[in-house]
């Protein structure tokens, strides 16, 4: 299991549009068009978190387990939505009750974080 503990800066994001359009995210609920200013810390214990979120929007902290199902916002408060915590090899997966998907990997030095929701999908990349 990876260790994806660590404080992480938002460096650069794909197009959400498409994904929102699919979560039914009614316009003036939705992110800017470009997010800047976003950052998150990890704690990691084994299967246990705790990630706090800082944005525009406000500070957001959410503690789990994997293996657990849970209550968590997406994309500061735009939804509610009931999660379990999955490890799918060196990810960390968290699968909405409705089949969407929060994937998040190590890759090379960032941590990238993929929104999947039936197959539309969103990247965000964050540095140390």
């Amino acid at each position: 299991m990876p260790n994806l503990s660590g404080s992480w800066t938002l460096a650069k994001h794909d197009s959400l549009d498409a994904v929102l359009d699919k979560l039914q995210v009614p316009a003036d609920k939705r992110p800017p068009g470009t997010i800047t200013g976003l950052s998150m810390t990890i704690t990691q214990n084994g299967d246990n978190f705790t990630v706090k979120t800082v944005a525009q929007r406000g500070t957001r902290e959410t503690t789990f387990a994997v293996g657990t199902t849970f209550e968590t916002e997406l994309l500061m408060g735009t939804i509610t939505v009931k999660v379990t915590a999955a490890w799918d090899g060196d990810c960390l997966v968290l699968t909405g009750e409705k089949g969407a998907k929060l994937t998040r990997q190590i890759v090379g030095d960032q941590l990238v974080s993929t929104i999947d929701v039936g197959g539309t999908c969103a990247k965000f990349y964050f540095s140390k």
